[in-house]
């Protein structure tokens, strides 16, 4: 993580940089770079059947993604750092 901190430092601090390449490659950059400090996601029901389960061997950082079903329990974050998202499918 020392290391992603200092990259941004870098590029945030470089404004030549900023104004060889323009902003749309900073931007790109630094987005990359956020994306690549991120845990993993963990899929429920395909990789854990419960909600609770895939809570458990989350990492910080980590999200757990939701698909559409009923799911029956509480959710205890175990006081991790984490994401609980919906995955919501819509026909049209």
């Amino acid at each position: 993580m020392h290391l992603f901190a200092e990259i941004i430092y870098r590029v945030v601090n470089s404004s030549s940089y900023i104004h060889a390449r323009g902003m749309k490659s900073y931007i790109l950059i630094l987005t990359l770079l956020v994306s690549l400090s991120f845990g993993s996601t963990i899929n429920i029901p395909s990789d854990y059947p419960s909600i609770q389960e895939g809570i458990g061997v989350a990492s910080d950082g980590d999200t757990v993604l939701v698909h559409p079903g009923t799911y029956y329990g509480s959710i205890d974050f175990d006081r991790k750092n984490l994401v609980v998202a919906s995955l919501l499918w819509v026909q049209i």
